[in-house]
């Protein structure tokens, strides 16, 4: 990574995310590249072997924060933040870094370099674009999470010219052919939409804009669905409170007019 940058090394424990990226749960998900890392693991083809903490399966994924949602960050601890700049070697003053370990919940350990220094980590708006489709989800269908993953894995989507332009590599595997290929998203190439997010795990700002452009349309979709049970009159109110939230009307002008069929 050229010049100066910003690490922040964040473990996501989504329910949803945490079934993607188990070597052995592409049947699952529908997500290709995870047989090709599987059967190079296997050593049926040519590829890399997988560390242990890769091996887990689905049901050794430990979400450890769903009893701990009042969790507060620690102050730094700083033995723990010694270990982890040692990590960077001479390259120290470089970088803001900050890490939590959850090996126990009840005494979590932060560590924090360089916590003041202000940056622009890019990649940090992908997380909130996964976030956000993770919570539309979650807000639609709240008590359903066998729907949310349906509509993860039957979701099929076909790059459009959304994705123009992004340099970023990602791998793509062909379970036919057996190749896997590492190049730039093109217009035309599909996956349903748990492939979509992984391949963000890539820093590829393609698979972030579809991603993107999904939440958009989900959020559409939800917006549409109280149109047609509650009618047009309080649409906002009612979406609001089915989400739990204030129904705090929205600014004057902030829905243009015409713009609500």
């Amino acid at each position: 990574m050229k010049g100066p940058a910003a690490f922040c090394l964040t473990l996501f424990l989504l329910p949803l995310a945490a079934q993607a990226y188990p070597l052995y749960g592409s049947e699952d998900t529908g997500i290709r590249r995870l047989e090709e890392a599987r059967l190079a693991h296997e050593g049926k083809i040519e590829g890399k072997k997988k560390v242990r903490g890769m091996l887990l399966s689905n049901e050794q994924v430990d979400l450890r924060l769903t009893a701990h949602k009042d969790l507060e960050l620690p102050p730094p601890d700083p033995a723990f933040t010694a270990q982890i700049r040692t990590l960077l070697g001479g390259n120290e003053s470089r970088y803001g870094l900050s890490v939590l370990d959850l090996s126990d919940p009840s005494k979590p350990r932060y560590a924090e370099h360089n916590g003041d220094y202000v940056q622009n980590p890019g990649s940090v708006g992908k997380i909130l674009v996964a976030t956000g489709l993770f919570q539309m989800l979650a807000d639609t269908y709240p008590n359903d999470i066998e729907k949310r993953r349906a509509i993860l894995h039957d979701t099929i989507i076909t790059a459009d010219d959304f994705i123009i332009r992004d340099s970023h590599k990602v791998r793509l595997w062909n379970p036919q052919t057996q190749v896997l290929t590492r190049r730039p998203l093109e217009i035309g190439d599909q996956g349903n939409l748990f492939e979509w997010m992984v391949m963000m795990s890539a820093s590829s700002n393609a698979a972030a804009a579809v991603n993107q452009k999904q939440l958009v349309l989900l959020a559409l979709v939800v917006v549409l669905s109280v149109l047609r049970d509650e009618g047009v009159r309080d649409w906002w109110r009612t979406l609001l409170q089915r989400n739990g939230r204030p129904a705090t009307a929205p600014r004057e002008g902030a829905i243009p007019a015409g713009s609500i069929p």
